[in-house]
């Protein structure tokens, strides 16, 4: 049977190759019938019988366009095999089209847009064949498109071609964005800053972080409380009177000199931890003017006017993304990178318009950058936010320090101002400076004024909240001199501010965001009290902790509206000069219906 059957598949493929082989050489070549037999070219059938080779389906008649044909014999035989044409002669039919329906497609055409699954993984609809001619040439089909690549399907996680991250997302957003984690949203914000980074190698005035310089003045103190408690046990040990006396000291000395040195340490980590959390990071030491960007994560139970960290007393150490206001990443840029994007972000905001956040005392740049997102965020301002950080050394004892690091930073302050007016492109470019800030600020403004004359006028608004600044200096120098500087000038001043009380102290005479008897009330300038607003240990951070003063400053940042539109704010009168006085009630019942900014 086996055997039977091998014999079977060997003659069908004898048969098969038989029907595929050659033919005859003498038919092939004209052979004896081929000069006038019944079958030849010339016979009785050549005028079209079916035999014939006039008959015959011939590649130069039916080809398309363009291609090029094999040379034949005219007398060749009927038996010459036909070569295959690889498309048809005619156009293509377009299916008739249902009613109701859209015609199917018969040309390739650009890839359908993504859709979504379910499970958010993007994908492609399959596209129709192509069934057009090779040549075009000879019919009103229009030509191919350039097609664009097919996007490949997104695996779990992964982000498909086309689609945008969550960082990306953020910055086509008026303020935040979703990110990957439903739990908070992340602000993007820009800044400039004379900070030295900590990654940065050593200034001529200033040692490197990572050198051993560094790492031996942190410590210094701690080695001399280390070398006190030394020499008091060493006596101790040798005089027999007072041996209890100088333990003791010695080992508080002790005590004292480790705890120096875990601090130090601990500093020093947390700065290395920075660097690589944040991919930059700048410490409390002068450098050069720097630009870049900022990411920083909102959580989604954020409250207005309040600026999420850990705190002890909720047994909170490390920072959550989801419960507090994280500066998760800094990536410093080229000076005309930087401007090229904050040109594109205040293009793509509907008022192309910017603010620029300049802080106060005892401030480090990451809370800056903090405290201008949370800004940003609770005003929904669909800006650009900026903010430009000074070196204030971030301690309570370091006064005296910032200080001169203010006076200090006066000219890159002022460069930077001048270049984000001129080169972002924005339409209005608004001015916030809190406490200390301010003299900065105001320094830099009247030297504009006085350099530019006629074109001083670059800004918007301009809000002085809580200047820390000599208020008799401030209505004889300063106040005459900002003025033509901006459209219009606010100044928050506060009889609460345990702050400039203190600072009214050191200096001696009062300052310039003080209230009560000795306010300051200056044509020109809008002089706003807000008393009693904020209830807070020192009352000094109300212009982002208040809800009623983020109420207030959106109408003066977002919609321009001086102070006698405002109809939460009473007018008092000063020596024939109006102010106006915050009631919180009054701004609570308007803002909650008046705009979308509340949002409990």
């Amino acid at each position: 049977m086996n055997a039977r059957c091998g014999f079977l598949l060997l003659g069908l493929v004898w048969a098969c190759l038989a029907g595929c082989g050659a033919q005859p050489a003498d038919k092939a070549a004209g052979g004896p019938k081929g000069a006038g037999g019944p079958k030849s070219a010339a016979g009785p059938k050549s005028a079209g019988g079916p035999n014939s080779a006039a008959g015959t389906v011939s590649p130069a008649a039916e080809s398309p366009p363009g291609m090029d044909q094999p040379a034949t014999d005219p007398v060749a035989s009927e038996e010459v095999p036909v070569e295959p044409i690889p498309y048809e002669v005619l156009p293509p039919v377009l299916p008739e089209a249902i009613p109701g329906e859209e015609p199917p497609l018969v040309r390739l055409g650009p890839p359908k847009p993504l859709t979504m699954d379910p499970v958010g993984q993007a994908y492609s609809a399959a596209r129709e064949p192509d069934r057009r001619p090779a040549s075009l040439n000879s019919y009103s089909v229009s030509p191919p498109e350039a097609e664009p690549r097919m996007p490949l399907r997104a695996l779990p996680g992964e982000i498909p071609s086309g689609e945008k991250s969550a960082d990306e997302e953020s910055v086509a957003a008026p303020v935040a964005t979703t990110a990957t984690d439903p739990d908070y949203q992340v602000v993007e914000v820009f800044y400039g800053t004379d900070r030295r980074p900590l990654d940065s190698g050593p200034l001529s005035d200033s040692p490197s972080l990572l050198g051993p310089s560094s790492l031996l003045r942190p410590l210094l103190p701690a080695g001399v409380a280390f070398a006190a408690g030394l020499l008091a046990l060493a006596l101790g040990w040798r005089m027999s009177r007072r041996r209890t006396v100088l333990v003791v000291v010695g080992a508080i000395c002790l005590v004292a000199g480790t705890g120096l040195a875990l601090a130090r340490l601990a500093k020093l980590a947390d700065q290395q931890r920075s660097i690589a959390e944040h991919g930059r990071a700048y410490g409390n030491d002068r450098g050069v003017l720097e630009l870049g960007i900022c990411h920083v994560s909102i959580p989604k139970s954020h409250r207005i006017g309040t600026l999420e960290a850990p705190t002890l007393l909720r047994l909170e150490v490390k920072e959550d993304v989801r419960k507090h206001v994280v500066l998760r990443r800094v990536q410093s840029y080229a000076e005309q990178e930087f401007y090229d994007l904050l040109r594109e972000r205040v293009a793509r905001s509907p008022h192309e318009d910017l603010f620029i956040f300049v802080h106060g005392y005892n401030v480090t740049f990451e809370d800056a950058a903090r405290r201008t997102a949370q800004i940003a965020y609770d005003l929904k301002f669909p800006g650009a936010p900026i903010f430009f950080s000074w070196p204030s050394q971030g301690g309570l004892l370091k006064y005296t320090v910032d200080e001169t690091n203010v006076t200090w930073t006066v000219p890159h302050l002022k460069q930077f101002l001048v270049e984000v007016s001129r080169r972002s492109g924005a339409r209005a470019v608004n001015l916030v400076a809190h406490s200390m800030g301010n003299r900065a600020l105001t320094s830099a403004l009247r030297e504009l004024k006085y350099e530019l004359q006629a074109e001083s006028a670059l800004f918007n608004q301009v809000v002085l909240a809580a200047p820390d600044i000599d208020a008799e200096v401030f209505r004889r120098d300063i106040a005459p001199a900002i003025q033509s500087t901006a459209r219009r000038i606010t100044l928050y001043a506060s009889s609460d501010d345990q702050a400039l009380i203190a600072s009214r102290r050191v200096h001696g005479y009062a300052r310039a965001g003080d209230s009560g008897a000795g306010i300051v009330v200056i044509p020109g300038i809008e002089t706003i009290d807000v008393s009693g607003i904020d209830t807070s240990l020192l009352g000094h951070e109300y212009y982002g902790n208040s809800h009623s003063i983020l109420a207030d400053l959106y109408e003066v940042i977002r919609r321009g509206q001086p102070a006698a539109e405002r109809r939460w704010l009473l007018p008092l009168l000063r020596e024939g000069l109006t102010y106006w006085r915050l009631q919180p009630e009054a701004t609570t019942t308007a803002a909650g219906t008046s705009d979308d900014l509340i949002r409990q």
